[in-house]
């Protein structure tokens, strides 16, 4: 679970063990899923969890991105081209100190 966790996006300490820190991740992901965020996974959550498919979860990810870069007044119109232009300006803007 901690793997596939990490593979979509949301990094687990690895370690076998379903602690506190592994229900806090599963909270994360429940929450961006829109389920209630209890740190347990359901029968539902779980089959869900199991078949997400990586480039979704990416694809999830980079939408946040070009939505928050955008607010800071970067990237461009839309489309392929202006969201990874948008991408990159937040990337730059956020290693040289820009908010």
């Amino acid at each position: 679970m901690q793997r596939r966790l990490t593979r979509l996006g949301f990094d687990t300490k690895a370690n076998g063990k379903f602690d506190a820190s592994t229900r806090t991740v599963i909270g994360r992901w429940q929450a961006a899923r829109g389920y209630p965020k209890t740190g347990y996974l359901n029968t539902l959550q779980h089959q869900a969890l199991v078949t997400e498919s990586v480039s979704t979860a990416n694809a999830s990810i980079s939408e946040k991105s070009r939505h928050r870069t955008r607010r800071r007044g970067g990237g461009g119109g839309g489309g392929p081209v202006g969201a990874i232009g948008g991408v990159v300006g937040g990337v730059v803007g956020g290693i040289f100190g820009r908010r």
